[in-house]
C-alpha cells in the first residue's frame, strides 16, 4: 500500500514551479516561453496545438460535420471517430482549449503526486528529473490526447479488487488510441485463477477484434492521416534499421529480416544473463505491481510499433514506482535500468548538449540502442512473471 504522506516530494514540485517560471519568464520578456524552452530540449511549437486539433474534430462531430476535412486550417484531426463519447460533454470545446489545457496540466501532476505516496530524497530527485523531462514536458505542451489517455489510465488502476470492470475501462480507452492495448499484460499477473483470466481475455479479445472489424475504415483513415515520425522526438525498435537504411537503402528487406533476427538472439541472451536477478527482484503487489506491468506493456507495445513521438515515453512514469522499489532493495540492475530510462527520457536535451559542444549527434547513434536495452529488460521481466505465475498456480493446482 503506497503511504500517501508528503514527505520529500516538495522537491519535484519546487522543480515543476522553477521550470514554468522560466517559461512564463520567456514568455514575458523575450516574446515567446520557446526561447528559454529550446535550450531545455523541449522545442515548442504552438501551445496546446494537439488539444486545439483535437477540440477541433469534436466541435465538428458536435455539429454534424467531417471532423477530417473541417480542421485543416490547424492540423489534421487524427484521431477514431470514436472520440465523439465527448461531444455530450459542452464545455470540451475548441472556444476552452486553453482552460482544459490548464486543467488537464493540472489535474496530471495532481494525481501523480498522490499516486507516488511518501517518497524519499533519492526518488524525488528521479521524479523530479522525469517530471520535468523534455519527453513528459512535450505531451503537456502540446496538450496531446494522450494526456487524456494518462490520466484515464492512473484512475483505471485505483478500481480494485475487480478485474473485470478493469478490463472493460481498459477496452474502452484502447478504443480512443489502440496503443493502450499493450496494458493488458497486467491481467495476467492478477491473483485470479487460470480459468477466469481466459475467460476475461477471451471476452476483451473478442470485443476489440468486433471494434476492429466495425471500424476498421475509420482506422485505416487515421493511420493514413497520422505522420511516422523518425529521428528527433521519437523512440522505437526502428530506429536502428531506420539508420543503417540511409546508407543502405537497397536492401531494406534483408536489413530489416537481419535485424529481427539478431533481435531476437540478442533478446534470449539477455534473459539468459539477468535471469538469476530476475529470481530476486520481487514485485509489489497492488497498484505498484499493476501500474508496473501497465506501463511495460505500452512500452514493449509502442516499441514494436517501430517508431512514437517520444511524448509516449510518459507512460513509463508507471514503471518508476516498482524499479524504485528494486533500488531500496539495492537490486544492481534496478539502478542501471533507472539511469537508463533517464537517459532516454531525456534524449533530445541530451543530444543538443553533446551536438552544440562536440558537433556529434548523440541520438542518431546511442539513444535507439538504449531503447533497446529497455525494451529487453521489460519484456524480460514481463515474460519471467508471467511465466512464473503459471508455474506456481499449475504447482498449486498439483498440491490440491
Amino acid at each position: 500500500m503506497i503511504n500517501k504522506t508528503f514527505g520529500f516530494k516538495i522537491i519535484p514540485l519546487a522543480c515543476l514551479l522553477c521550470y514554468f517560471s522560466i517559461l512564463y519568464l520567456s514568455e514575458k520578456y523575450f516574446g515567446s516561453y520557446s526561447v528559454l524552452a529550446n535550450y531545455i530540449g523541449l522545442f515548442s511549437i504552438p501551445y496546446f496545438l494537439d488539444l486545439k486539433i483535437l477540440l477541433c474534430g469534436i466541435d465538428s462531430i458536435r455539429n454534424h460535420q467531417n471532423p477530417y476535412d473541417f480542421c485543416h486550417e490547424i492540423g489534421h484531426f487524427n484521431y477514431p471517430i470514436v472520440w465523439m463519447i465527448f461531444t455530450p460533454i459542452l464545455f470540451f470545446s475548441y472556444s476552452n482549449y486553453f482552460l482544459i489545457g490548464i486543467g488537464l496540466i493540472i489535474l496530471f501532476y495532481f494525481l501523480v503526486f498522490q499516486f507516488i505516496g511518501k517518497i524519499n530524497l533519492i526518488e524525488a530527485i528521479i521524479y523530479s528529473l522525469f517530471f520535468i523531462s523534455p519527453s513528459t514536458m512535450l505531451l503537456l505542451e502540446r496538450g496531446n490526447s494522450d494526456i487524456i489517455i494518462f490520466i484515464l489510465m492512473l484512475l483505471m488502476l485505483h478500481i480494485k479488487n475487480n478485474v473485470a470492470i478493469q478490463t472493460t475501462f481498459l477496452l474502452i480507452i484502447s478504443m480512443l488510441k489502440l496503443f493502450p492495448i499493450g496494458a493488458i499484460i497486467m491481467l495476467f499477473v492478477h491473483r485470479i485463477s487460470n480459468r477466469k483470466m481466459v475467460i476475461i481475455l477471451s471476452v476483451f479479445a473478442f470485443l476489440f477484434s468486433l471494434y476492429v472489424y466495425l471500424f476498421f475504415d475509420n482506422i485505416r483513415l487515421v493511420s493514413f492521416l497520422t505522420p511516422r515520425p523518425y529521428g528527433a522526438h521519437t523512440y522505437g525498435l526502428g530506429g536502428i534499421p531506420s539508420l543503417i537504411f540511409v546508407h543502405f537503402n537497397q536492401f531494406k528487406l534483408l536489413i530489416f529480416i537481419s535485424f529481427m533476427i539478431g533481435l531476437f538472439i540478442w533478446l534470449v541472451f539477455f534473459y539468459k544473463k539477468i535471469k538469476p536477478l530476475l529470481n530476486k527482484m520481487t514485485m509489489e503487489n497492488g497498484l505498484v505491481g499493476n501500474a508496473f506491468f501497465m506501463g511495460a506493456g505500452i512500452f514493449i507495445l509502442t516499441c514494436l510499433i517501430g517508431f512514437n513521438w517520444e511524448y509516449r515515453l510518459t507512460f513509463l512514469f508507471f514503471t518508476l514506482p516498482q524499479i524504485l522499489a528494486w533500488v531500496k532493495q539495492k537490486m544492481l540492475l534496478s539502478y542501471f535500468v533507472t539511469g537508463l530510462l533517464l537517459l532516454v527520457v531525456w534524449q533530445n536535451f541530451i543530444s543538443g548538449v553533446i551536438f552544440y559542444f562536440f558537433n556529434f549527434r548523440f541520438y542518431e547513434f546511442f539513444a535507439p540502442f538504449f531503447v533497446v536495452f529497455l525494451f529487453s529488460f521489460f519484456l524480460s521481466v514481463v515474460l519471467h512473471n508471467v511465466c512464473l505465475r503459471f508455474f506456481v498456480n499449475r504447482n498449486q493446482k498439483l498440491v490440491q
